[in-house]
C-alpha cells in the first residue's frame, strides 16, 4: 500500500533498525522502479561484472544510530538538478520519522520550515518528541553555513554541523556492516540473483569437465608420443654406439691434432703481420730493438720497444697512432694500443735518446 508504484514494476528491501522501545520495530522501506535496477544491471553485465548485492550507499549513513539520540539529522542533497533534504528524527534511543521533502520553487525554505514544523508537531501529538533536541546539518562546509542560518530564523535549538560521509568511506561502511551480517537490504531482484548462481555453478562445471578432458587427452598424448620417441631413440643410439665408438676415438685424436696445427699456423701468420705492420710504420729515425709476440688470454699480444732522438718526441705517438688506426683487407690489425710509455736516456758525448715502448692486441686470429 505504500509503493507509489504498482508491486511488478518495484524493487522493494528493508532495513530493519535498533531500537530500544519495548514491542516495537523499526524498519526502513527502500523502493526503487525495476526498470532502474535492471538498466543497472544491464550495465553491469555489459561491462563483465556480475553482482551479489545492489545497496543504497547513503542508506548505512541514516540507520547507523548517533551517539546523541534525540535529534533530527538533516541531509541536504542535490539530484538531478532539484534541491532534497533528508530528515531523520532520532527519539528516544530509535528512528522516529525518516522523510524525503522536495524543496522546489523560489520559497523553498518555506516549505522546509513548514515540513518540519508539522513534523514536529505530529511528534508531540504521538508522544516521542518530548524533550528539547538539537539540529544536526550533515552538508560540505560552504552548504553548512547557509542552512545554520535559515534554520536559525526560526528555531532557538542548538545547531550541529558535520561533513557527509564521502563515497569511499560509505563503501567501508557498507563493507563492514555486510560482513558482520548488520545490512538487510538488497536491492538485486530474486530472479537476477538465482540467474547468477545457476550460471557460476554452470560455468564452474563446464570449465572443471572441460580441465579434466584436456588434461586427460594431453596425457595419453604425451604418453604415447614419449614411448615411441624413447624407442626410437634407443634404437639409433645402440646403432651408433656400436659402430661409432672406435672411430670416435679416432676422431677425437685427430681433431686435437688439427687444433694444434691450426693454433701454430694462425699464430706464425699473426706474428708475421705483426712485425711487418711494425717494421713497415715505423718512422724514419727511430729504431726497433725489441719484438715481443706472446699470446694473451683471447688474442695474441705484442711488446715494441726501441728508442727515437731526443728532439722528435713527436714521432712515437704518431708511430703509436699509425698501428692503432691500421687496417688489413679493411678490418683493424690491433683490436687495442696501450698508450706509449718514453723515457730519457743520456749517452755518449752528452748525447740524448728517448727509450720508448707499447704493446698492442690483436684483432683477430683468423685469416
Amino acid at each position: 500500500r505504500i509503493s507509489p508504484l504498482p508491486v511488478h514494476q518495484i524493487v522493494w528491501s528493508v532495513e530493519v533498525l535498533p531500537s530500544n522501545l519495548p514491542n516495537t520495530q523499526t524498519a526502513v522501506v527502500v523502493i526503487v522502479p525495476r526498470d532502474v535496477i535492471e538498466g543497472f544491471l544491464g550495465r553491469l553485465e555489459e561491462a563483465g561484472y556480475v553482482p551479489d548485492r545492489i545497496e543504497f550507499p547513503y542508506l548505512h549513513q541514516l540507520v547507523i544510530p548517533p551517539q546523541e539520540q534525540d535529534g533530527v539529522w538533516l541531509y541536504p542533497l542535490q539530484e538531478g538538478g532539484k534541491r532534497l533534504c533528508l530528515a531523520a528524527w532520532w527519539f528516544m534511543g530509535s528512528l522516529q520519522h525518516l522523510q524525503l521533502i522536495h524543496l522546489t520553487g523560489e520559497n523553498w525554505q518555506s516549505l522546509l520550515q513548514d515540513q518540519l514544523s508539522e513534523t514536529s508537531w505530529a511528534g508531540e501529538v504521538e508522544g516521542w518528541l518530548t524533550t528539547p533536541f538539537r539540529w544536526h546539518v550533515i552538508a560540505p562546509p560552504e552548504e553548512s553555513a547557509e542552512w545554520e542560518g535559515l534554520i536559525r530564523q526560526w528555531s532557538d535549538a542548538p545547531i550541529a554541523t558535520s561533513q557527509p560521509k564521502l563515497t569511499p568511506q560509505l563503501a567501508e561502511v557498507s563493507a563492514a556492516r555486510s560482513a558482520r551480517g548488520e545490512s538487510h537490504a538488497n536491492l538485486l531482484p530474486t530472479e537476477h540473483a538465482a540467474r547468477y548462481h545457476q550460471q557460476f555453478v554452470d560455468r564452474l562445471w563446464m570449465r572443471g569437465l572441460a580441465g579434466v578432458f584436456l588434461i586427460y587427452v594431453f596425457g595419453v598424448l604425451a604418453y604415447f608420443g614419449a614411448l615411441q620417441y624413447l624407442k626410437i631413440k634407443n634404437s639409433s643410439l645402440q646403432t651408433q654406439v656400436a659402430g661409432l665408438a672406435q672411430s670416435y676415438t679416432n676422431t677425437l685424436q685427430l681433431k686435437e691434432r688439427i687444433q694444434v696445427m691450426e693454433d701454430q699456423k694462425i699464430l706464425k701468420f699473426a706474428a708475421l703481420d705483426c712485425f711487418r705492420a711494425a717494421a713497415e710504420q715505423l718512422p724514419e729515425g727511430m729504431t726497433l730493438s725489441s719484438f715481443q709476440f706472446g699470446r694473451g688470454s683471447e688474442t695474441p699480444t705484442v711488446t715494441l720497444r726501441g728508442s727515437a732522438p731526443s728532439d722528435e718526441p713527436g714521432k712515437v705517438n704518431d708511430y703509436n697512432d699509425a698501428l692503432r688506426n691500421l687496417t688489413v683487407n679493411g678490418e683493424p690489425l690491433f683490436r687495442r694500443v696501450t698508450p706509449p710509455t718514453s723515457t730519457i736516456r743520456g749517452g755518449v758525448a752528452g748525447s740524448q735518446s728517448i727509450e720508448w715502448s707499447f704493446s698492442a692486441e690483436m684483432a683477430v686470429l683468423e685469416r
